[in-house]
């Protein structure tokens, strides 16, 4: 134990002397999780698998279930207090993520490529779970070609352990953040829901403005509203160069590199002003396109993007466009504007694509007040994921002293 001890506090803090250390094993038992096949799945009438899935921000989600019908023995059922780990996955980042199993959650089995662990210490090995400790002990026990901690490495690892009023004191302070932030994610979630509601009703007239009731939507070839720009960049090989590149699914635009011009191989670059709406040729169909917002005014683009602007903005406005182009029916005009054999080599035609239809309000007025108002929804979106960011950090910090002894709880 001292060997341990010494361990503990060179690579995870010096702890107080009235403080113990303890390998996992010993405290309390990890267990591995129910193998099944794929006959054993069944409907809902079966038993919930908890899977790497259903572990969301530290405690479970229920959207992705796999149920099956077979005989399970007891000590692979959870129970409350249980700490449900990911042991083994095809993501190496995803090793070690866990939840905490409360009184709705328990009665549920846990597959093969999960761990669960049992103490009568779990409040406070829960916290420690979520700490950099843990990960650090995570990563060094991860094999080089296979992504998982076993029962053994699981039941090895070294925890600092407090007298249990102090254990009790830390886990229920900890708790209480851990609500806090699950709070603002749930609201998170709430506001996205709503958003996405809103786009649908007012992206398709389905929902209208009273000042604008009466005017019918107009239907349009996307090719009469929108025309492609080019702005060639004048190449020196001694200027820096900002790229910029879009994610995937609507992700938005980010900075992919800054590179002077004599690093740049294929010297065909282009500015993106604001307002340019931006195609991946090669990755549209995973959802590679976006506005060009202010913060990424005058970056260059490659020749593997087209910029797109409205042909008369009295028509079109280009916020509003951005929006409509989240919708699924979108995505499918897209799709059929491709071509290719595999979706991963597809290439983007703007001719097809000019040649879809897209049903606008007749008023730019109109198109603005609804890009306006999903503005607005997605600010409110920002500045929660702001704040759950914030609590977050306050966490992690707070974590660092109370799970060291660094700062001591009054019990």
């Amino acid at each position: 134990m001292s060997n341990i001890k010494n361990i503990l506090k060179k690579k995870l803090a010096t702890i107080p002397k009235d403080w113990g250390v303890a390998e996992l094993g010993k405290i309390g038992q990890s267990i591995i999780g129910l193998t099944y096949s794929p006959n054993d799945i069944v409907d809902h009438s079966g038993t919930l698998v908890l899977r790497s899935s259903n572990i969301v921000g530290n405690h479970i989600d229920y959207s992705d279930g796999v149920y099956v019908n077979k005989a399970i023995p007891e000590k692979l059922i959870v129970k409350e207090g249980d700490i449900l780990v990911c042991a083994r996955n095809g993501s190496r980042g995803l090793i070690g993520k866990n939840a905490y199993i409360d009184k709705i959650s328990a009665g549920n089995s846990f597959g093969a490529f999960m761990s669960v662990y049992r103490t009568s210490s779990s409040p406070f090995v829960f916290q420690f779970f979520q700490s950099e400790p843990f990960r650090k002990q995570i990563y060094r026990n991860l094999g080089a070609t296979i992504n998982q901690i076993t029962t053994k490495n699981l039941n090895e690892f070294i925890i600092p352990f407090p007298p249990l009023p102090e254990q009790k004191k830390i886990a229920e302070i900890l708790g209480k953040w851990d609500d806090g932030i699950e709070t603002v994610e749930k609201l998170i979630a709430a506001k996205k829901k709503l958003k996405k509601a809103l786009m649908q009703q007012l992206l398709t007239g389905k929902k209208r403005f009273k000042e604008f009731e009466g005017q019918e939507w107009e239907e349009y070839p996307i090719g009469n509203l929108l025309k492609e720009i080019k702005r060639p960049v004048e190449f020196n090989d001694n200027e820096l160069y900002e790229l910029i590149s879009i994610r995937r699914r609507s992700g938005g635009l980010f900075l992919r590199e800054r590179l002077y011009g004599h690093q740049i191989k294929v010297k065909d670059l282009r500015d993106a002003h604001k307002g340019d709406f931006l195609i991946s040729k090669m990755q549209v169909v995973r959802g590679a396109l976006g506005l060009t917002t202010a913060e990424f005014n005058g970056m260059k683009i490659s020749g593997s993007y087209i910029a797109l602007i409205p042909r008369n903005p009295e028509k079109l406005d280009i916020e509003f466009y951005s929006f409509r182009t989240h919708l699924p029916d979108m995505y499918h005009k897209i799709y059929r504007s491709c071509y290719g054999v595999h979706i991963e080599k597809m290439t983007f035609n703007m001719k097809l694509y000019f040649q879809e239809k897209l049903l606008i309000p007749p008023s730019v007025k109109e198109q603005q007040k609804i890009a306006l108002v999903l503005n607005a929804a997605d600010k409110e979106i920002e500045l929660l994921n702001n704040k759950l960011e914030a609590l977050k950090n306050q966490k992690k910090g707070l974590m660092q002293k109370l799970l060291t002894g660094k700062t001591r709880v009054n019990v």
